[in-house]
């Protein structure tokens, strides 16, 4: 047990250097065959023609040696000439350059080369010449593998029709072929020779395997990664989704309370019109004393705003050139109490020739919601800070642009993205509804086509900007 535990240590030991050797190895068989192609197939062809071409280039380097050699030791050398060797290698050389820039023609000039070093042999020593047949099959293969299935059956037709052409002329004596090399035993030449065409066409086939099992497994881990990314997207799809769904049911939930809400402020404002219409009544039958006039005038605002909320809540629309001033006076009429009581100083600074064409109640509903926004944003200030609320309205070629300044508790980074949401509401104890602020952003972009924005900083004040464009009777109505 603890032999082979051994074992197995220096096994792991050895493991990362072999991985090292093998690595070193194949970068360096990178520098050699400089691939250039970056498409997998057209890569796949020019890794196995590279490979070829360079155990080629080697083996004809080493034969041209040993045949100098023996050309020059042996008198009565017979074998291969060295010119021939030598074009040979300069063939192999020159289709090696050739594949970096012309891939396909190298492919077809070699497949071609490799199919007359196999007829060639076989016209001048018969067609039962075994290296002859060993190399057409060769080049057969290769054209299966670097060309197609087409090329490969073709080339085998060829190879066939010309092999049995050459049996029938050379059996008619037409083609003399040397045929003396039947007569004499193989020896250790032929076998090598044998050898290494045996070890060409494996070596073209094991390329080939390779290359192929390479391709598939990229397949595989991109049917993976894909398959992957399909179910994150259906989860994702499942999220969205659920969020829409929810996000939906929440809309229909406040479209519910809305249309509540507008039932019971329906009769609420029906309740309230009936007691001030007796006391109007009342009122014209006391006579005419400043009291009773002053009187008069503060119920004639209760009962226009308490018309203004009617007529909004009905969803009447008067659309209309109106002037600003006018306007902003009115709102401020009727939340003069409201200012009073907060003992808030409302400064107002509005250009006397500003107009807007639109609904004075939707526009009378932004001002209002802005200001009392503003007058509630003391209630929880520090005692030392001033309460005052800057009202500003300036007209420009295109827009009406009106802010409204505060510089009370402010709010908070957490609830600014939630601000114009309806119910949501900052104020503690119930005392907001959460639909002022909604309603006005509604009535500036629906109503005005314009913006409403917020800008805020905690306990340093927050500043509302109404953009609302100028329009006259008739434009985009």
């Amino acid at each position: 047990m603890i032999y082979r535990g051994a074992e197995r240590g220096r096994a792991v030991i050895a493991g990362p250097r072999k991985l090292i050797k093998i690595t070193n190895l194949e970068n360096f068989g990178r520098k050699i065959l400089r691939l250039k192609s970056s498409d997998p197939e057209r890569r796949r062809k020019e890794f196995v023609l590279s490979v070829m071409l360079v155990g080629l280039i080697c083996t004809a380097l080493i034969s041209l040696i040993i045949t100098l050699i023996n050309s020059l030791v042996l008198a009565n050398y017979q074998g291969a000439h060295p010119l021939v060797l030598m074009i040979c290698l300069t063939l192999f050389m020159f289709l090696y350059w050739l594949r970096y820039w012309y891939l396909e023609a190298a492919i077809y000039l070699f497949v071609l080369i490799l199919a007359i070093c196999g007829i060639v042999p076989l016209m001048l020593w018969g067609v039962a010449l075994p290296q002859g047949l060993l190399i057409c099959a060769l080049a057969i293969t290769v054209s299966g593998i670097l060309l197609d299935a087409r090329w490969a059956i073709t080339l085998m037709v060829i190879t066939t029709v010309v092999m049995a052409l050459l049996a029938s002329l050379q059996e008619q004596g037409i083609i003399a072929a040397r045929t003396e090399w039947q007569h004499i035993n193989p020896d250790t030449t032929d076998a090598i020779v044998f050898a290494v065409t045996f070890a060409a066409i494996a070596m073209v086939s094991w390329l080939s395997h390779r290359q192929t099992m390479h391709s598939l497994h990229s397949a595989r881990v991109s049917e993976r990664a894909l398959q992957i990314e399909r179910n994150s997207l259906e989860l994702k799809v499942k999220r969205r989704t659920r969020q829409l769904e929810l996000s939906q049911l929440e809309q229909m939930l406040q479209l519910q309370r809305f249309a509540e809400f507008g039932r019971v402020s329906s009769g609420l404002v029906h309740d309230i019109m009936n007691p001030l219409a007796a006391a109007s009544l009342n009122l014209d039958l006391a006579g005419e004393s400043d009291e009773v006039k002053q009187a008069r005038k503060s119920l004639s605002y209760i009962e226009r705003y308490v018309d203004t909320v009617s007529r909004q809540l009905r969803a009447s629309s008067s659309r209309r050139l109106f002037v600003v001033e006018e306007e902003i006076g009115s709102v401020m009429q009727i939340l003069e109490y409201r200012r009073r009581q907060k003992m808030v100083e409302v400064e107002i600074d509005v250009s006397p020739t500003a107009k807007l064409y639109g609904d004075p109640v939707a526009f009378s509903q932004i001002i209002a919601n802005l200001v009392v926004n503003a007058i509630d944003a003391y209630d929880e200030a520090a005692a030392e800070v001033p309460a005052k609320v800057v009202l500003r309205a300036v007209e420009n070629d295109r827009s009406c642009i009106i802010t409204v300044q505060d510089w009370g508790v402010g709010i908070k980074p957490s609830s600014m993205k939630r601000i114009f949401d309806p119910f949501y509401t900052t104020k503690d104890n119930g005392r907001g509804s959460g639909i002022g602020l909604a309603l006005a952003k509604t009535a500036a972009e629906k109503d005005f086509g314009g913006s409403l924005e917020v800008i805020s900083r905690p306990k340093l004040g927050t500043r509302f900007t109404a953009t609302l464009p100028v329009k006259r009777a008739g434009e985009n109505d």
